[in-house]
């Protein structure tokens, strides 16, 4: 296990998520060993202030560790981090939505960012039908959150920029219907599921914005800008499952390790990933510094944490395709963990955040053209 690894996940723990990861493929579910880890670490609570019960992580605590579970297992780091991040809405509702979804033991907010349901205005609150994908970790949610796109007398309700609003809400699991339409190739265990609602009626107090300006506690990390949060936490698992593909290329017995060009390939695609690791690192740990400071992010810090994002998920992307396409048929099996985790890889990089960008740049993407890392 890498050292900076041990700073944050216990190396007993680690295993266990590991040594767990092919029984969870094979359930379509977290394991229930690594679901416990979960909860006793409280790592569905890690944006959730200790006042309400979470341990309420600073956003570098929060992107060292999911790149550390990653580095473990790919599925659970993915759950944690996408269910765990709902947590942070707990900084944007109301006193009363907190108690009644955001408290206790087992608090695991599922959901997805589509806005693919409407939201009828109605007396006291709104009338909700839907349907979204991706929910990752329907399977053991104890809430749900969704985006909606806001209706009035069967209209849709404009902005003053005459965009159309499009609103969060959270439900309940029994609203909620789980629909168990998740197939994908990798990121198996995170069942991430569709669910849809049927003409269901919440109160006005089950809707939310996320913004600096709108949240509700004090809290820095609620004025840190949900883009760039997103993002990083994201990056964070792609890189951390791919040092550990990495690390698997290097023990791989079937890897032609004889062939200059292939190890070659290799160590330049590491240095390449661990640099922009380091780059990418900083430029998160920039911005919580410059928020603590002076209670603002400049835009250009933003940028950048942007920027190496998506250089970094642009670098695995690139080091799994050339890597793994060097690999004997040995390395095709599916119980294999370096099977595992190049799927895994390959199904986090489906994700719309960086997918669109990824798309549009693979004509050119080879080891010639991955990005230089900046100082």
């Amino acid at each position: 296990m890498p050292d900076w690894i041990n700073k944050v996940l216990d190396n007993d723990v680690a295993g266990r998520l590991t040594a767990f990861a092919h029984a969870a493929e094979m359930r379509g579910d977290l394991h229930p060993r690594q679901l416990e880890l979960l909860h006793e670490h409280r790592w569905f609570r890690m944006f959730i202030p200790k006042s309400f019960g979470g341990i309420g992580l600073t956003l570098p605590e929060v992107v060292r560790l999911e790149e550390a579970l990653a580095w473990a297992d790919g599925s659970t780091a993915w759950v944690a981090t996408l269910c765990g991040g709902a947590g942070w809405f707990i900084g944007f509702v109301e006193t009363a939505i907190v108690k009644e979804f955001f408290t206790g033991d087992r608090v695991c907010i599922a959901g997805s960012g589509s806005a693919t349901g409407t939201a009828e205005v109605v007396a006291g609150g709104y009338r909700i039908s839907g349907s979204w994908p991706f929910a990752s970790g329907a399977l053991h949610a104890t809430a749900f959150t969704a985006n909606c796109k806001v209706h009035e007398n069967g209209h849709p309700k404009l902005g003053a920029d005459g965009r159309e609003i499009v609103l969060p809400f959270i439900f309940k699991p029994d609203e909620v219907e789980v629909k168990r339409t998740w197939g994908a190739t990798g990121m198996i265990a995170t069942a991430s599921h569709s669910f849809s609602i049927s003409d269901i009626t919440v109160p006005v107090e089950r809707c939310f914005e996320i913004s600096p300006a709108t949240a509700k506690l004090s809290d820095p990390v609620y004025q840190y800008p949900f883009l760039q949060l997103a993002e990083a936490t994201l990056a964070a698992n792609i890189s951390g499952m791919t040092v550990r593909f990495l690390e698997l290329i290097a023990d791989n017995t079937s890897y032609p390790k004889n062939s200059r060009t292939c190890n070659e390939l290799s160590s330049a695609h590491q240095s390449t990933v661990n640099k922009l690791r380091v780059f990418f690192s900083a430029s998160v740990d920039q911005t919580w510094k410059q928020l603590i400071d002076s209670g603002k992010v400049e835009e250009v810090a933003l940028r950048q944490v942007s920027q190496y994002s998506y250089e970094l998920v642009r670098a695995c992307r690139v080091s799994i395709d050339v890597l793994y396409a060097l690999c004997s048929l040995d390395s095709g099996s599916r119980e294999g963990e370096l099977n595992r985790v190049w799927r895994n890889i390959d199904t986090a990089l489906s994700h719309a955040l960086f997918r669109k960008r990824l798309v549009a740049e693979m004509p050119s993407l080879s080891l010639a053209t991955s990005p230089t890392p900046r100082a």
